[in-house]
């Protein structure tokens, strides 16, 4: 059984996980349920699992990196559009 570090929560909790199994593609796991009851999941390895936390947490900083630079871009959009819209004049047609 070795350590893994899986991201969680939707990208905001950092985990270790004891990994029973792992292939090229998924990962077992040993978890306990809200009960507290040992379970196992099988689950995509792809982006979630993380052999180190500092490698887990680069790619959360990469992730959000990512994201700021598609806002800024959307950002840039709405502010080009608000200009056009504030520089409208009526037209009236007589």
């Amino acid at each position: 059984m070795k350590q893994m570090f899986m991201i969680a929560d939707y990208g905001r909790v950092i985990s270790p996980v004891n990994v029973e199994k792992e292939t090229a593609h998924f990962v077992t796991y040993s978890y306990e349920d809200w009960k507290g009851n040992p379970c196992e999941r099988r689950t995509a390895k792809e982006g979630h699992f993380f052999p180190t936390w500092e490698a887990a947490h680069d790619h959360l900083v990469s992730e959000c990196e990512k994201s700021i630079k598609r806002a800024e871009g959307v950002l840039h959009r709405y502010k080009a559009q608000l200009g056009n819209l504030k520089a409208m004049k009526p037209t009236v047609s007589a």
